[in-house]
């Protein structure tokens, strides 16, 4: 029974968990697991808090969580045929909720995995069915837990030094992950998990989020692990660029006052078509320094320090860290027809200037030398999932490594079998390999693929052991060099 696609849920036995504070959590009895849905983990952020930062909340009282809760708010993309369905779910601003799915709510003291959905921070769901979170729950003996939580303007909008009123500021997104993982560490023994072996894993977006967490003083001591795909410590939002996409949405609306107030009574559609005028659906844009896009601001309130430095620093020298990218991660902008093919090599020279101002020729005769055989947009992935993907990845787990902490890097190179080899091995397609799903639904590239069933196989295989703190030993993983390639 899949409880997350349909809004409104079938008929299923009831169960209950008690937390310490006394309330009871009624949940579904499915027929492995239990599932329990739309958890409020802080103050809903409605009306005057709609752009503050969240308030700590445990009930005290009977919660029913037989139903998802609301879905951020965001404007649905049309449905890949390259990934898993996202379905149907509802969306609203009282989002700030998680869901857990247990074998049993028996201080059973089973790992916790708490994963965050990806979505280029604006759209993703908790709720959507891209991860089968009750199989993953069930085959690797862990309490799985998925949060919503603030995105695109009403989670990322740097509003600090841009309002007239107001306590708001910059990175609500960052902040309600981290008051989800304090509730997750106040609650989650009631549910079958252990709250001092949580492991955070991340995709695009969402990775991007949790390695943020390392420049964040009060988040570091709620996990032990970190597994992020497609995602590194390489994408933070400098304060200027920050300001500059601040103004731009302001102007949208036509606010030139700067008010609060003015913000708070926006109905969320106006919100939404704000967005969509001013952020830019094409990868280098929004990854280029200064891109115009929305994520992590180095405000140096909520990101103390830069998370890089942090981790280079030794901040998660105590922690296990694995990060992962795609041999093609950018194909996936040019598969989706979100960017448009270069037809010429000064379409590529300038797209390198935007993370390159200076040198950018030299770069590209390097692609050109390294790569004699690739034609316009080949160099353009190469380039972009190198520089947007790969380096800052590797850099990020060559700084954990020597400060003395443990970190493992993985490329995945896996070409889907005809009729998708065209599309390489995209941004996405190694997360049904990390949780084991490989199906027609979850991985719809791959799933005719026998090579590709014993990969999914042994990756899984690795992910369960070591959300158990077992040390990684992956078939495909790279040399200290970064450079050898999965087979």
């Amino acid at each position: 029974m899949d409880i997350l696609l349909p809004v409104t849920l079938p008929d299923a036995e009831k169960c209950n968990a008690t937390t310490s504070t006394g309330a009871v959590y009624s949940g579904l009895q499915l027929e492995e697991c239990q599932a329990f849905l739309g958890i409020p983990y802080a103050e809903r952020p409605v009306g005057n808090r709609r752009f503050l930062p969240p308030v700590d909340f445990d009930s005290e009282d009977h919660v029913d969580a037989t139903r998802p809760g609301l879905s951020p708010p965001q404007e649905k993309l049309p449905q890949s045929k390259w990934l898993a369905n996202r379905g149907q779910f509802e969306v609203g601003e009282d989002c700030l909720n998680l869901n857990i799915f247990t074998p049993a709510p028996d201080r059973g003291g089973r790992p916790v995995v708490v994963y965050v959905f990806g979505g280029g921070f604006q759209t993703g769901s908790a709720n959507s069915a891209e991860i089968p979170d009750k199989d993953v729950a069930v085959s690797a003996d862990c309490v799985f837990v998925r949060v919503n939580f603030r995105i695109g303007a009403l989670g990322f909008l740097d509003l600090s030094g841009r309002v007239s009123t107001g306590e708001s500021g910059a990175n609500r997104g960052l902040l309600d992950l981290a008051s989800a993982l304090r509730w997750i560490n106040r609650n989650i023994r009631h549910f079958g998990g252990d709250p001092d072996n949580v492991s955070l894993v991340g995709m695009s977006s969402g990775a991007f989020m949790i390695a943020a967490l390392a420049g964040m003083e009060v988040a570091n001591h709620l996990f032990r692990r970190v597994w992020l795909m497609s995602g590194s410590t390489g994408r933070i939002i400098e304060p200027d660029a920050a300001a500059e996409l601040t103004d731009r949405f302001l102007h949208e609306l036509e606010i030139v006052d700067y008010a609060i107030p003015r913000l708070e009574t926006l109905s969320v559609q106006q919100i939404l078509r704000a967005q969509r005028a001013i952020v830019s659906e094409n990868l280098a844009v929004r990854n280029a320094p200064g891109g115009k896009t929305f994520g992590v601001v180095n405000d140096g309130k909520v990101l103390k320090h830069l998370p890089h430095q942090s981790i280079a620093s030794g901040i998660w020298r105590d922690k296990a860290l694995v990060a992962g990218w795609t041999k093609d991660e950018a194909r996936f902008w040019f598969l989706e027809g979100r960017m448009p093919a270069p037809q010429v090599a000064n379409d590529i020279v300038a797209m390198i200037g935007l993370f390159r101002p200076t040198g950018a020729d030299e770069v590209f005769q390097d692609l050109v030398r390294q790569y004699p055989k690739g034609d316009l947009q080949e160099l353009a992935e190469l380039f972009l999932t190198n520089e947007i993907y790969k380096a800052p990845a590797t850099k990020m787990i060559a700084a954990q490594k020597n400060c003395g902490g443990r970190g493992h890097a993985y490329e995945f190179s896996l070409v889907p079998p005809n009729p998708n080899e065209y599309a390489g091995a995209a941004h996405g397609f190694d997360e049904a390999f990390v949780f084991g799903q490989l199906n027609e639904r979850f991985s719809p590239t791959y799933c005719t693929s026998d090579s590709a069933k014993e990969l999914a196989a042994r990756m899984f295989g690795a992910f369960r052991a070591y959300i158990r703190g077992g040390e990684v030993k992956l078939p495909f993983q790279t040399r200290c060099d970064f450079q050898k390639r999965m087979s």
